[in-house]
């Protein structure tokens, strides 16, 4: 069971970056992927 909560944490974690991502390409704060995840960290 904690494997699972896991694994959605994680996925829910990605969807949350993924669509970060699309909004923030769309108003100009990023041009890149790599420009996103250096933002992230």
């Amino acid at each position: 069971m904690d494997r699972l909560l896991e694994i959605a944490e994680v996925n829910i974690r990605t969807l949350c970056d993924l669509l970060r991502y699309h909004y923030w390409k769309q108003a100009g704060a990023v041009s890149s992927v790599e420009e996103f995840m250096d933002l992230l960290r």
